[in-house]
């Protein structure tokens, strides 16, 4: 991931950030990896046939799961915890924080460490207002900055160890996932369904990362 964001990939998306939205990035802040919760343990693949899982409304979610096997739902996050307590859906995924946050624990028993999202958010300062102040200021914003990130990701990392001991004392099995069969049994499928110039976006970070 980091290889990524200071690729050619990242250099991209700040310069788009900056010439089309106006808004310069600070450095990033982590999201957590988001993580599948069931009613039943998930191990490899296989495991997932007929599961009804709750997705956010975003193509690519739906694409996923479904060559995985499962059954993706989209579905508003307000509806959720009642959906999974009523049974009309079985799973869902999200980062610790939101699994904890949103009370599932008291839904789901099985926490599956599929970590099969990984990304990142960039806090920002308008273009024009970096712009308007002087060079000796904006070497201390941009040190300062620094400083913020830095302070920020250690606070993440506490959280997250912290988030985790949480759900596991509230009775979730963190339950460990073969990684390596679920990328092969997805990885084609999702490719299919990348537009050409997101398919060249992908050759393009494969080569920077071999």
């Amino acid at each position: 991931m980091k290889k990524v964001i200071h690729g050619f990939l990242g250099k991209r998306i700040e310069e788009d950030m900056i010439q089309i939205a106006g808004l310069r990035p600070l450095g990033y802040f982590l999201r957590g990896d988001r993580h599948l919760t069931s009613s039943r343990p998930i191990k490899t693949p296989d495991d997932l046939n007929g599961l009804i899982i709750r997705v956010p409304n975003v193509p690519s979610f739906v694409t996923a799961w479904s060559v995985l096997g499962a059954k993706p739902t989209p579905m508003a996050l307000s509806e959720v915890f009642t959906s999974l307590q009523q049974g009309t859906i079985e799973a869902q995924e999200n980062p610790f924080a939101m699994i904890k946050n949103m009370g599932f624990a008291e839904v789901q028993e099985y926490l599956n460490l599929t970590g099969h999202v990984v990304s990142w958010v960039y806090p920002v300062i308008g273009e024009k207002q970096f712009q308007k102040l002087p060079p000796d200021l904006q070497k201390i914003f941009l040190e300062a900055a620094d400083d913020m990130i830095r302070y920020e990701h250690n606070l993440f990392l506490e959280n997250e160890k912290k988030v985790q001991e949480e759900l596991k004392a509230q009775g979730m099995q963190f339950i460990k996932v073969d990684k390596k069969a679920f990328i092969e049994k997805s990885e084609k499928g999702i490719y299919n369904s990348l537009s050409p110039e997101m398919q060249e976006v992908y050759h393009q970070i494969k080569a920077e990362l071999q």
